[in-house]
């Protein structure tokens, strides 16, 4: 199969890319910069999204069979206006390639944001984006379900919080490795009570596998298998990395020190056999293993 993948060089995509290259597929890797730790073989296309000439650029890779999209700007500051280049054009420009170039499939990372973490969250959990970012991804769900209505394949993963290997971005997760590994302390705001689901970026992989061999359709939650405390991060990344940090508390109240995001994975499970292999365990060690480099 020809497939199209956003963001190749990020997070998500790296690893999606290998992936899919590993089951035989023809890969086309679009990105703004430079690839070099992905194989030499992989196909680039470097492409801003949301620039006038990204979609003329797309549509001149083709034809393909599926695009998966996983470049987005993370970006949390109010009006950025990246966020709307990247994330709401660009999305609009994949989803009009992906029917320019004939796809019959269409993947799109979305976010666990786009609802609110009370309850337990499923797919007819009401949206309620809390950020432009997260409008902005449920803006994309609604791109894909309009791509799905003639017959085609579009999906939409509503990603929580993506660690493992490739994991830069200086969130909770690879602070507390980083400290763990040099035998720093490691301090938490108010009592660590804030849960949050990790999921190992090779487990998004499979999933993306997964969709393409059903030929599923829909809004899918995309998490690990259970939620943990940051108080249980810290403790499972100093016992995971023989670790002499110690835990302590800063004195200062976390404003998010009661939010849980209890994310239910039984309709992945269902439609496209999804069950997450990699542990927290797992994904601390690939990612020491990476900052020990």
């Amino acid at each position: 199969m020809r497939i199209i993948v956003t963001g190749a060089s990020g997070h998500v995509g790296t690893a999606v890319v290998q992936r899919l290259d590993a089951q035989g597929h023809d890969i086309i890797g679009l990105c703004r910069s430079q690839c070099s730790h992905l194989p030499s073989h992989i196909k680039l296309c470097h492409v801003t999204l949301g620039t006038p000439e990204a979609l003329g650029a797309i549509l001149a890779t083709g034809p393909f069979d599926c695009i998966i999209h996983t470049a987005a700007c993370l970006s949390m500051v109010p009006g950025d206006p990246e966020v709307v280049a990247t994330n709401q054009i660009g999305t609009q420009q994949i989803a009009q390639a992906a029917t320019g170039c004939g796809a019959h499939t269409l993947i799109f990372f979305s976010s666990i944001s786009v609802c609110s973490p009370t309850g337990p969250i499923s797919e007819d959990s009401p949206t309620q984006p809390s950020s432009e970012y997260s409008a902005s991804k449920l803006y994309g769900e609604g791109l894909v379900q309009d791509f799905s209505t003639s017959g085609r394949c579009g999906v939409s993963f509503r990603l929580s919080s993506p660690v493992g290997p490739g994991l830069k971005y200086n969130r909770i997760f690879r602070i507390f490795v980083r400290q763990a590994l040099e035998n720093q302390p490691i301090v938490l705001d108010g009592q660590g009570g804030r849960r949050q689901n990790y999921i190992d970026v090779r487990d998004a992989a499979h999933a993306v596998e997964h969709a393409i061999t059903n030929q599923v359709s829909g809004i899918y939650n995309l998490a690990g298998k259970t939620a943990i405390s940051n108080l249980e991060l810290a403790r499972l990344c100093i016992d995971t990395l023989g670790s002499s940090s110690t835990i302590e508390f800063s004195g200062h109240e976390d404003p998010a020190e009661s939010l849980s995001w209890d994310i239910t994975l039984d309709k992945a499970q269902r439609d496209m056999h999804y069950d997450p292999i990699y542990t927290i365990e797992d994904s601390i060690r690939s990612l020491a293993k990476e900052l020990c480099l």
